[in-house]
């Protein structure tokens, strides 16, 4: 993905995260209401464990289902808060995670070039089009429509490829001048090009 389409993404999360800790908050406090059931539930269980036998001494049945469901309630209620805690934490550690990155691409520059990759481009199509003008290229009327595509860093005319409106022997032409340009603005800019050139 390009930077553009990165921050894009990036943005996309951070909302997704805000939404994800807005639904936490809720589950907060729908757990908080659970937990107050719990402690009712264990008054409950207190008082059907006093009244678990029958006056003349027999075991009621309905009283040790009710305590068995009870007990597999109260089971329940805790492993959903401790599940809970568990992704809050998770939560709370990508969070940390996740906040260096935002910071990062706070300082990517805004169009995507900063003001050097301005300069190179600029200056390689400056000499890309005088080579063309020293070379005899003749496809176009006016070379000041040809530049530099900043997505492929290639030769157009008004946004296409230039390849498609230059002639067989234009083409050729073309590609000395854009191989030519990127030594002179490797020159320009101390680039890493090893200064050899060779044409077939």
């Amino acid at each position: 993905m390009t930077i553009e389409e990165n921050i894009v993404h990036l943005k996309s999360q951070k909302e997704l995260f805000k939404l994800t800790i807005v639904q936490k908050e809720n589950q907060i406090q729908k757990l908080g209401r659970l937990s107050s059931g719990i402690t009712t539930l264990q008054s409950l269980a207190i008082s059907f464990r006093a009244d678990i036998y029958k006056l003349n001494g027999e075991i009621s049945d309905s009283e040790i289902e009710r305590k068995i469901f009870l007990k597999v309630q109260l089971k329940n209620y805790a492993t959903c808060l401790e599940n809970f805690y568990l992704l809050k934490n998770n939560l709370i550690r990508l969070s940390a995670d996740w906040q260096p990155n935002l910071e990062k691409t706070e300082t990517l520059p805004k169009n995507k070039f900063t003001e050097e990759d301005e300069n190179k481009l600029n200056f390689l199509a400056k000499f890309f089009r005088n080579n063309l003008n020293k070379f005899g290229y003749r496809s176009v009327n006016n070379l000041n429509h040809v530049s530099i595509s900043k997505e492929t860093y290639l030769p157009i005319i008004n946004k296409f490829d230039m390849k498609f409106d230059s002639s067989a022997s234009d083409h050729i032409r073309s590609i000395w001048s854009f191989t030519l340009a990127i030594l002179q603005t490797s020159e320009k800019f101390s680039g890493k090009h090893q200064n050899i050139l060779i044409f077939r």
